[in-house]
């Protein structure tokens, strides 16, 4: 008689949101930087072979990093954290209320159950959740929100030293497909040979960076920058014939609709306004953050007329502008050059050279910096490394940009 196979899914809980699940699938792991104890949870991420002191620079990987070194008897293993579910119900993206006990809702909603997930994995190597489209490149997404070279760096060792994973990043990275949250269940095997490949990287950028530079929500830079690997790990799996099940993806609002009409109520408190709905109130929020962010670009213009008679501003604004300008160009030229390769068949599928594209490094102001220029109170050392590394980025495009030039008047000498 065959064994039956094991399966744990372990989710991180960083606090206590008011829910917990916990049966025969599910185990909560509670993150070290947290003082209380949760009632209900009897695993820590700081036991065993661990890198808790690490957690808040990994996020959720700190509790990977303790499943891998510490729970290998599982014939596959999953991992989320407290509030992200895959969502058999459904196969997009969604949040949802928690209205009744979490175990019950998560099997009705989600249609997570052990017996149903065993056969879809009779079938498939991993489960993870649906690919979404975005509107601009991985490497673009991560530079704009997280402004970091980690990314780079992350680049360089794949290449020096996993290169069966390179031509996988580059493809991840500079497409527009993307994996989010990080939510999946996969073999044993698979999720130990992701483990192998997401710490070296990590602990390669541990050796190049001061780590401690990253505050706020920056802070868990490498947890964000592991999600980027796993959707490069999971494409590599799929071009090596890897059997891959997309499912959806649910998110369970932590705030209730309760705790939501407490936090309007407040609003309308200290603000001395009505709302006749919840819908009314978070529309007026939008609205809000929305005027918000045209003053601050109104604000970003008066800054830039301000600093003109600063000499080191002024020409570093005047950088930056020909800077976007410059890149502009240089996409639309990447297209053009492209699509001439694919009409004279010089290539079976359009496939973007890293040699010749741009390593977008978007260089984005900073309003307290700007305010304090105006006050007078920035010494020019203090900009002057900033120009010059704009300045670098810049001298870096235009060699490519020229490049790209040459190779694309080359394939309209050959066309006619």
């Amino acid at each position: 008689m065959n064994k039956e196979p094991t399966i744990k899914i372990f989710q991180s809980y960083y606090f206590d949101p008011g829910f917990l699940l916990k049966n025969d699938l599910f185990e909560p792991v509670q993150v070290d930087n947290f003082n209380k104890p949760i009632t209900g949870i009897s695993s820590f991420e700081n036991t065993g072979d661990n890198i808790s002191h690490k957690g808040i620079l990994y996020a959720g990987h700190a509790t990977m990093y303790w499943i891998w070194k510490n729970h290998k008897n599982y014939d596959y293993i999953g991992f989320s954290d407290y509030r992200r579910f895959l969502d058999f119900g459904q196969n997009g993206f969604r949040n949802i209320d928690i209205k009744g006990k979490i175990d019950e809702e998560v099997n009705q909603n989600f249609k997570i159950n052990k017996n149903y997930i065993m056969n879809i994995l009779e079938n498939y190597d991993v489960i993870t959740t649906p690919i979404d489209l975005i509107n601009q490149s991985l490497y673009q997404n991560f530079i704009d929100i997280n402004s970091t070279p980690v990314i780079d760096y992350a680049i360089e060792y794949i290449k020096n030293f996993q290169p069966n994973y390179y031509e996988s990043a580059m493809e991840i990275i500079y497409g527009n497909e993307a994996r989010w949250y990080h939510v999946f269940i996969a073999t044993n095997e698979i999720f130990d040979k992701y483990c192998n490949f997401v710490f070296p990287v990590c602990d390669y950028i541990e050796s190049k960076m001061d780590m401690g530079q990253f505050k706020g929500r920056l802070s868990r830079i490498l947890g964000f920058l592991c999600e980027g690997l796993w959707m490069i790990f999971v494409h590599k799996l799929a071009k090596e014939n890897f059997r891959i099940f997309y499912a959806g993806h649910a998110t369970i609002n932590v705030f209730s609709p309760t705790d939501r009409e407490k936090i309007c109520a407040e609003y309308e408190t200290n603000h001395n306004i009505k709302f006749n709905n919840i819908d009314e109130f978070i529309e007026y929020l939008d609205m809000e953050n929305a005027k918000l962010n045209e003053e601050n670009d109104l604000l970003r213009h008066t800054i830039y007329q301000t600093i003109q008679t600063d000499k080191l501003a002024h020409k570093f604004f005047r950088l930056q502008r020909n800077f976007r300008q410059l890149e502009a160009n240089h996409r639309e030229l990447i297209e053009k050059y492209y699509e001439q390769l694919h009409e004279q068949k010089s290539i079976n599928k359009l496939h973007k050279d890293r040699d010749i594209i741009y390593t977008n490094k978007k260089f984005k102001n900073d309003k307290d910096l700007l305010c304090k220029i105006i006050d007078g109170a920035l010494l020019d050392e203090e900009l002057s490394p900033k120009f010059f590394r704009l300045q670098g980025y810049f001298r870096d495009l235009e060699a490519k940009h020229k490049e790209l030039t040459e190779k694309y008047n080359a394939l309209l000498e050959k066309k006619f």
